[in-house]
């Protein structure tokens, strides 16, 4: 009886668009909670959490101030700017109003928010007090403010409370010190400005700096703003004209390019080239499945090489979803966020805050861990390494359990820590992946004219504590249903082998972890396989 080795399982990660019959064997139609680790497929850990301040968190921002790294928390009742995950400093503006939209930026060490209700709010120093900004014009309220060069972007804009969807402006040039900001654009002698940059479609989402350039996303199509001075100031060109950008939170930059969340899929640029990223793999899924009313987040995460966006496909409640893109494997996973009855419980996914002093030295960490040295590659990466040293958490803002099953965005929330690679006990989400259509004809000829008996699998896990089942599904022809065996158990601390004894015509194979499962890496299987004869 042949064994046939299956490898890379998954490498080219989830591919919801094309029928499972025409994927190969790297692809699969179902890939949950699972990232890629050292070429194989790795359960993902339930987040941690790190603050729950007993009420609703409206939004949540780092800040990074003289070497001292803190978490914005804006609660319904007050802002608090959290040292750890206990300490924490009052920060409340005197007055301003809630909302379920908030966006920020630092420019320098000042931290700027906007929620397109109030004067933009400015914190200067850890050790004060938010406060509406300085020289902001009283007719204008704004959405999105970006730092460009010693400039401040203003998007979506409203005057006079009137829509202004078009709108770019921007403030005289801040320097290092100045507490008051010039929005003048009339005095001829500032480099403040305006311009209504009409593009076709229904306005501007939002904008992204990457190197000297400010990218603006409408809905249809963006613009490159570039500074030149002089008289005009700003340059202004049209860029891509097939798509835009979702909202204003779902762009990300990495190295020297920007990812997009648009409305046809999602692409990365670096000003000149357009590349999609799920084109043939799933930007139909996208368009016929997730909810554009919810605004969605777009992170990029450097100790994973992930970017990752948080959405929602239901329509209402928070975020039920998460698709994560690895840059080094050219490939997205899926993840869910949601309660066990399906209603969503993210809100925000955020990066918190970098490194606090020094920088990174490899000696730092070897000298307390032994475990990390370079030349135990197959269980330590560069990332894990990495992030044990530096301070760059990857966090979300999560509805405590229990508060979804209203499906609301609003109630008792909780920052949770998403990769909680310092925690034993957090244990893995379901990891699910399945193998819909198993093609065997590079072993055995005619498959479709044969029945196929699967006697074992030889699963290549490597885990201290992992439990997963394994079944096998089969079906008369590639369009028909697939009838599944009953789930096998396997350990791979105690079991070598997973017993089977399946046939059909054509196989598939589902793989899924156990409740309580510590985490472990797939990377292969080895099918015993016979062919049985004809009909």
């Amino acid at each position: 009886m042949p064994t046939i080795p299956i490898r890379d399982i998954g490498m080219k990660g989830w591919v919801p668009d094309i029928v499972p019959q025409d994927l190969p064997l790297g692809a699969l139609p179902r890939m949950l909670n699972c990232r890629f680790s050292n070429k194989a497929l790795a359960t993902l850990p339930n987040p941690a959490v790190d603050i729950t301040p007993t009420e609703n968190i409206q939004y949540a921002a780092p800040y990074y101030y003289e070497g001292a790294n803190r978490m914005l928390l804006i609660l319904d009742s007050e802002w608090r700017l959290y040292e750890d995950d206990d300490t924490f400093v009052d920060v409340t503006p005197l007055v301003w109003t809630a909302s379920t939209y908030w966006y920020h930026v630092q420019q320098g060490e000042t931290l700027i928010l906007t929620n397109g209700v109030d004067v933009p709010f400015v914190l200067f120093s850890y050790t004060g007090s938010f406060e509406t900004m300085p020289g902001w014009p009283a007719e204008y309220r704004c959405e999105v403010i970006e730092s460009y060069k010693n400039f401040l972007v203003a998007l979506r804009i409203t005057k006079n409370a009137i829509t202004q969807p078009s709108l770019i402006k921007w403030c005289q040039p801040v320097a290092p010190g100045d507490t008051v900001y010039d929005w003048d654009f009339t005095d001829p002698g500032n480099l403040a400005g305006e311009n209504p940059y009409q593009q076709s479609g229904q306005g501007i989402r939002g904008g992204e700096v990457v190197g000297d350039s400010m990218y603006i996303y409408y809905d249809e199509s963006s613009v490159r703003m570039n500074y030149v001075g002089g008289q005009f100031v700003m340059s202004f060109q049209g860029l891509f004209q097939d798509d835009g950008m979702v909202s204003p939170h779902a762009s990300t930059h990495v190295e020297g390019s920007s990812y997009v969340f648009g409305f046809r899929d999602i692409y990365v640029h670096d000003g000149v080239r357009k590349n999609s990223l799920t084109d043939r793999r799933l930007s139909r899924w996208l368009i016929e499945n997730v909810d554009y009313d919810f605004p969605i987040f777009t992170e990029f995460y450097p100790a994973r090489n992930e970017v990752c966006f948080l959405f929602r496909v239901q329509s209402e409640g928070a975020a039920d979803h998460m698709l994560v893109y690895n840059r080094l494997w050219d490939a997205f996973t899926l993840v869910e966020t949601q309660d066990p009855g399906g209603a969503g419980l993210y809100k925000q996914i955020v990066m918190g805050p970098r490194l606090v002093t020094g920088t990174l030295r490899y000696v730092d960490v070897a000298a307390d861990s032994p475990e990390n040295y370079y030349s135990s590659y197959d269980s330590v990466s560069y990332s894990d390494v990495f992030a044990t040293a530096v301070d760059s958490v990857f966090y979300a803002v999560r509805l405590v359990d229990g508060q979804a099953v209203v499906r609301s965005v609003s109630g008792v929330s909780e920052l949770v820590n998403m990769d909680p690679r310092a925690f034993t006990e957090i244990f893995p989400r379901p990891f699910s992946v399945e193998q819909a259509t198993l093609d065997f004809d590079e072993y055995i000829k005619s498959v479709g004219d044969t029945i196929l008996y699967v006697n074992r699998l030889y699963p290549q896990v490597n885990s201290t504590g992992g439990k997963m089942t394994f079944r096998i599904g089969q079906r008369a022809n590639p369009n028909a249903g697939i009838f599944w065996g009953d789930p096998v158990g396997f350990d791979p601390v105690e079991d070598y082998a997973v017993d089977l004894r399946e046939t059909g015509r054509y196989l598939a194979v589902q793989i899924e972890s156990l409740p309580g499962s510590a985490e472990f890496t797939l990377s292969g299987v080895d099918i015993e396989l016979e062919n049985v004869g004809g009909q």
